[in-house]
């Protein structure tokens, strides 16, 4: 099993290579972006540790592969801020945030964990409720003014139709 994540990192970092050779090593670019973050995924696929009572804390190896992770995942994250940030929110960002997450669950730090999940939840709704209404920001300012246990959605014309025949 080992030799497969070994070979799947050369396959990767050697893709990482190929795409700062071809967009500059400090270009931010979508491809070195999805590279990292898949590094950084591979990184905490090798090894997890055991979890439930009586579970041991994670060996010095997965420190050393959480470590990895994180550089992996936070490079990737920076990356798609520069890339997706004056586009504002975007499903690679919920992504990365997501990996962060389960890497910091990983490691037991559930306040982080917790941080990073927020940012996702929001953002997602944020990007649900402007492909919804056109406004994610004001609609979600008015959903947590008035919480219910749905925004308020409007059916746009033919919303019900899923073939587009309109009925």
């Amino acid at each position: 099993e080992g030799g497969g994540y070994r070979a799947a990192r050369e396959y990767l970092d050697e893709a990482l290579e190929c795409c700062r050779r071809a967009y500059g090593a400090e270009t931010p670019h979508v491809n070195s972006a999805l590279i990292l973050m898949r590094l950084g995924s591979l990184a905490l696929r090798e090894k997890r540790p055991p979890v439930g009572p009586g579970a041991n804390r994670p060996s010095d190896a997965d420190h050393r592969r959480y470590e990895e992770a994180e550089r992996h995942l936070k490079a990737s994250l920076e990356m798609r801020r520069q890339i997706y940030g004056a586009f504002g929110d975007h499903a690679d960002l919920a992504a990365s945030l997501g990996r962060l997450a389960e890497l910091e669950r990983l490691r037991r730090n559930l306040p982080a964990a917790s941080s990073f999940l927020a940012e996702q939840r929001h953002m997602l709704s944020r990007m649900l409720l402007k492909e919804v209404t056109g406004d994610g920001d004001q609609s979600l300012a008015l959903w947590t003014a008035h919480p219910s246990p749905a925004p308020p959605l409007v059916a746009a014309p033919g919303a019900g139709d899923l073939d587009g025949g309109g009925g």
